[in-house]
């Protein structure tokens, strides 16, 4: 019993000591860092523009978190150069930027890979089997929770409570595991490389 307990521990504990400052920290990479390139596509700065007359004269700053999200959605991901170009068209300081963007964990600060698979690891998931899913996720996509495949098509985390935020989210994309005993036939269609049957 105490065995399978520690097993089951190891499981939830995915995130090791070299990524504990992660969230708060960034470290320029050849592939994050000020210079790398990004421009807001001419729709996604109407969006962004959209966002901002909701909010009355010199409130600019609340239009930041979907600001952020758009650039996300852009890019997959939120380089720091993103990051500046916010602060630029909202004309905020870059340090605002970075506050909000280290302290909610839906801003990905690193890429994830084209898709992102996300399993929730909270106890009542976790009794309901939910780390046979994860690691039914982890041999379709060739990668161990908190990392991306070799070809930078697939990540994949362990996340809590995903199932009534992102089902009210109308553009990302909820996918059920038909049942926690076969949790491989939802990820055949990870394995080949296309998406499954969407949560209703």
């Amino acid at each position: 019993m105490s065995l399978k307990l520690l097993v089951y521990r190891g499981l939830i504990a995915t995130t090791s000591l070299r990524f504990s400052d992660e969230l708060a920290v960034h470290r320029d990479s050849p592939e994050n860092n000020a210079t790398t390139p990004f421009e807001f596509t001419e729709p996604n700065l109407a969006r962004i523009a959209a966002q901002i007359q909701n909010y009355p004269e010199g409130c600019h700053r609340s239009a930041l978190g979907a600001a952020l999200d758009i650039a996300q959605r852009q890019m997959g991901w939120l380089p720091i150069s993103a990051m500046h170009k916010v602060a630029e068209i909202l004309s905020i300081p870059r340090v605002r930027v970075y506050e909000y963007a280290t302290f909610y964990t839906m801003n990905k600060r690193h890429s994830r890979g084209k898709y992102h698979v996300k399993i929730c690891a909270t106890t009542p998931c976790m009794l309901m089997g939910a780390e046979s899913i994860l690691m039914a996720a982890e041999d379709a996509c060739g990668c161990k929770a908190g990392s991306v495949s070799s070809d930078g098509m697939f990540g994949v985390d362990t996340v809590e409570r995903t199932s009534p935020w992102v089902k009210s989210k109308k553009s990302y994309r909820q996918y059920a595991v038909a049942a926690y005993r076969r949790p491989d036939l939802g990820m055949e269609g990870l394995a080949v490389n296309r998406c499954v049957v969407p949560h209703p």
